[in-house]
């Protein structure tokens, strides 16, 4: 069923008072309560059903050998999205997460994948072919209110249905390192417009004697 943009609007903006909550009160929870709290009810408003396994899988390995991904979202019985999770308060700019998310997907096959700490939202195209700093995609974090729109629009990429249309994939090809070095590039929706910035490769021989 296609989920209505204000329900998520709504959703995000009662997310961000429980975050600013938790943080003035405790400053950090942990891992499963990040989960219980914060992420789960996110999904749950981007469509999916976290009580049925054959869409939500918790701690899902695709080999008993393999580490397990804190979420795995299927489509069609297949791997659609991997979501690993952190304690609200950590940093997930600490190259070890983004390796072991990044890694998780690629090694499953899964193309899009998300590190979270239940505020901050980061989407990695695993199959990208650069470097993990360029498979970054789009950064969010709830708990800024002056990038609620942003957020919103974020995150409803992740959704069952803009997973099903393949939104994800028709923006990274559009605005992608792979179309060329871009300085500055700039995502339009209807609703909202947002200007970001990507590393780009330095211009080649070939460009620069032309």
């Amino acid at each position: 069923m296609p989920i209505e943009q204000h329900a998520l609007d709504s959703k995000v903006a009662k997310l961000r008072q429980t975050i600013i909550g938790l943080q003035e009160r405790t400053g950090k929870i942990g891992e499963q309560d990040t989960k219980r709290v914060l992420i789960t009810p996110l999904l749950q408003a981007l469509g999916w059903n976290v009580l049925d396994v054959e869409e939500v899988r918790n701690e899902y390995r695709h080999r008993s050998q393999d580490n397990p991904v804190d979420y795995a979202l299927f489509m069609m019985r297949t791997p659609a999205l991997f979501v690993e999770a952190k304690s609200l308060g950590k940093n997930l700019e600490d190259r070890r997460w983004i390796s072991q998310t990044i890694g998780y997907a690629a090694t499953m096959g899964v193309e899009w994948c998300v590190l979270t700490n239940g505020d901050e939202y980061r989407l990695y195209n695993a199959h990208a072919p650069v470097d993990a700093d360029e498979k970054l995609f789009r950064v969010v974090k709830i708990s800024e209110e002056r990038e609620h729109h942003y957020a919103v629009e974020t995150l409803d990429l992740l959704s069952k249905q803009d997973l099903q249309e393949k939104r994800l994939n028709v923006l990274w090809k559009a605005h992608g390192p792979e179309e060329g070095p871009h300085e500055i590039q700039t995502c339009w929706t209807i609703s909202h417009s947002k200007t970001w910035t990507r590393p780009h490769p330095s211009p080649s021989q070939t460009e620069m004697s032309s």
